[in-house]
């Protein structure tokens, strides 16, 4: 190896760097410089942060290094590679910066207990939610993952607060109880989100601005749902007659984020107890961990570990009784942060999450299309497949931009069967072009056969119709909402939904849009 010291080259030319894959790299040492051809871009070794990084440019990202967490891995999302860090043991740990930049982080605390005593309880309510990014540097950081509240059988402790980067999302409020027979209903209580009022006259918990949602109350004959991060739990009468659905027994919706790689709810509404003698409907708890409610006599059922979904309330099973019952735990909170890889940069050990996706249609893989023929596959290889419908134009570009384009009017993809049920998410890119009206008010990018119920799939950009995403439920009943402000029109966007139907009616219709909660409305 020649050692040039002092040396100007001079050229018009080229310098000739060793080239080699991930797997060729040297023994690293400081300063070393290199051509990756794996990653399709120049690499040096930094000893400073122990790693390859690559060169500013194309493809580069900020460098940012760090260690800690339960589990750390890297996926690939919407075009980018990301290196993700998941801190579940509840307690304080550390997240480790040697060399800083910008990160995303999730920080939900842990759900609230529900109810518990002798007649039937509000569930808890969810775990503060907080989201977003900021910049850190060389230092060590402390996480801190909540516990949920431990139910028992008197009104539901709160969850536990979790904290990261000077940042604290609140633990849920518990469940209002009843201790004994001859107690007054007792309220739900504050928290991220509210706890569920007990049984009769009692008022759900207020939730924190910004961090989740109120509880609902005021029913009769069940406990109330605890709130959620994404939906309220309305408040009802403690009049007769007895009769209501599932909104307010039921725990407020969590919401939906992928930024752990997979698209997951969190925090999510325990549900209350109820009183089968007056046929109330059995409260479920919220997506997102929420536990449900007792549907007969018994203790609530626990949210679900590091989603932060509040406890189920329960019900003793004996009326003007001293038998009480315990309400379900919170389930305890998360901390997650990722943060953009420079490419080169992985971490061996753990690759993409492929964990419950059933379905990639990531149509620049020739495995998924290769521009003849009417059908597209699963590039995962699950067994799923879909046929294209009328001829949509292929657009080849073999990059992430490669895609069909769909008139607007009869040209879809059909997916049949997903063997799923609600609620589904689907992401995707999407264009729509200044001046594109379609005749059917509704351009149909995808059908969707779910437990024998098709489901369409489309983008509206008509006038006289909301913007954006809609979903079209049975083929005939159109759900929509005004979405102009997520929805640009001749730019292209990113759309994660989840699409969320309350109740055995199919009555009420619920759209997540990258984790904002909307209401569909009939059309």
């Amino acid at each position: 190896m020649a050692q040039l010291k002092n040396t100007t080259i001079d050229s018009t030319g080229f310098l000739q760097l060793p080239t080699g894959t991930t797997a060729q790299r040297p023994s690293p040492v400081a300063g070393q410089i290199r051509f990756n051809s794996d990653s399709g871009t120049a690499e040096f070794y930094n000893d400073s942060v122990g790693d390859w990084v690559a060169s500013a440019g194309a493809g580069a990202a900020s460098g940012l290094t760090a260690t800690g967490g339960n589990s750390v891995y890297d996926v690939f999302s919407q075009g980018n590679t990301y290196r993700v860090h998941v801190f579940t043991s509840t307690g304080s740990s550390n997240f480790v910066v040697s060399a800083g930049g910008e990160i995303e982080y999730l920080i939900v605390a842990g759900g609230g207990a529900g109810g518990g005593g002798t007649y039937t309880s509000g569930g808890g309510g969810a775990g503060g939610l907080i989201t977003g990014t900021t910049t850190v540097t060389a230092q060590s950081y402390t996480i801190t993952v909540g516990t949920g509240g431990i139910g028992t059988d008197n009104t539901g402790p709160n969850g536990n607060n979790s904290s990261a980067f000077g940042l604290t999302a609140v633990g849920g409020g518990g469940g209002g109880g009843h201790p004994n027979a001859s107690t007054t209903s007792i309220n739900g209580q504050n928290g991220g989100s509210g706890g569920g009022g007990s049984q009769g006259g009692s008022d759900g918990g207020t939730g924190t601005v910004g961090q989740g949602n109120n509880g609902g109350g005021r029913w009769y004959a069940a406990g109330a749902g605890g709130g959620g991060a994404g939906s309220f739990v309305p408040t009802g009468s403690n009049t007769s007659p007895y009769t209501f659905g599932l909104e307010p027994v039921s725990g407020g919706a969590g919401i939906s984020l992928n930024i752990n790689g997979i698209n997951t709810f969190y925090a999510g509404g325990g549900g209350g107890g109820i009183r089968p003698a007056y046929s109330v409907p059995q409260g479920i708890g919220g997506f997102g961990g929420g536990g449900n409610g007792a549907g007969s006599a018994g203790s609530g059922v626990p949210g679900t570990p590091n989603t932060g979904g509040g406890g189920g309330g329960s019900w003793s099973g004996v009326e003007n009784g001293t038998t009480r019952a315990n309400g379900g735990s919170g389930g305890s909170g998360i901390v997650i942060i990722r943060y953009l890889l420079s490419i080169g940069n992985s971490v061996n050990a753990v690759s993409n999450i492929t964990n419950g996706l059933v379905l990639d249609l990531d149509f620049a893989k020739p495995t998924v299309y290769n521009g003849r023929g009417t059908t597209v596959a699963d590039s995962r290889l699950n067994g799923l497949s879909g046929t294209l419908v009328n001829s949509p134009s292929f657009v080849n570009l073999r990059t992430h931009r490669s895609a069909f384009n769909f008139n607007g009017s009869n040209q879809t993809i059909n997916i049949d069967p997903i063997v799923d049920s609600y609620p589904f998410t689907v992401s995707f890119w999407a264009t729509a072009s200044n001046g594109w009206n379609p005749g059917s008010g509704m351009d149909q990018l995808m059908n969707l056969n779910i437990n024998g119920q098709r489901v369409s799939l489309g983008i509206v950009a008509s006038p006289g119709w909301p913007t954006g995403p809609t979903i079209m439920y049975g083929g005939t009943n159109h759900w929509s909402f005004d979405s102009s402000s997520v929805f640009n029109g001749n730019t292209t966007d990113f759309f994660n939904l989840t699409y969320v139907i309350h109740g055995s009616n199919d009555s009420n219709h619920e759209i997540f849009v990258n984790g904002t909660s909307y209401a569909l409305t009939r059309r």
